[in-house]
């Protein structure tokens, strides 16, 4: 969302002389009128009429269950959560896509070589990017986890895409791992 207040241009490019949101026209330019035309007002926020996420990662993303063998990806979940949500507050012109791009068993650099065909190429407005369970599970080193990690963040930055950064949820069971997880979480929440 892009903050804006009623004394800036936005303001302006919205509202032109009146209180009704419509675009002015004769004031701006067309680069501005086509940036305005393609977000709505939401409390003091400019929000994309657009939204396109990717769900990114591993086996966590893919939705995989071992306990059911069963897929349950967490994506169907968000997206209707998103969708509830937009129903409730009237964003009836917004409109919500979440597509999911998990691949059980993947590392981080797995991740990191599939980043630009799975995520630059679809061109989301936003990635969730949950990946390291795996790579902890092979006991590679922190470092190495979150320098993968950094380089998917920076790319989506790079391409005027907002990552979304997940920490690494626990593992049942697997009281030795958590140390390097709670280390590269840390690293993670710091960023």
């Amino acid at each position: 969302a892009i903050p804006f207040s009623r004394r800036d241009r936005f303001h302006d490019i919205i509202y032109g002389s009146g209180e009704k949101p419509t675009l002015n026209t004769r004031a701006y330019p067309s680069t501005y009128l086509q940036f305005i035309s393609q977000h709505l007002v939401v409390g003091d926020h400019l929000v994309k009429m657009s939204l396109k996420f990717i769900a990114f990662g591993d086996s966590l993303t893919a939705g995989f269950i071992p306990t059911r063998i069963a897929h349950q990806p967490y994506t169907r979940f968000l997206q209707q959560h998103l969708e509830q949500f937009c129903t409730q507050n009237s964003l009836t012109d917004l409109q919500i896509q979440v597509l999911n791009r998990g691949v059980n068993g993947n590392l981080t650099s797995d991740m990191l070589l599939r980043f630009r065909w799975d995520v630059l190429n679809a061109q989301p407005t936003h990635v969730i990017i949950l990946g390291g369970t795996n790579d902890l599970g092979w006991e590679l080193h922190v470092d190495e986890i979150f320098a993968n990690l950094i380089a998917m963040y920076t790319q989506a930055c790079e391409n005027n895409i907002t990552p979304i950064c997940c920490t690494v949820p626990s593992i049942l069971g697997w009281d030795a791992g958590i140390p390097p997880r709670v280390r590269l979480n840390t690293h993670i929440q710091t960023y």
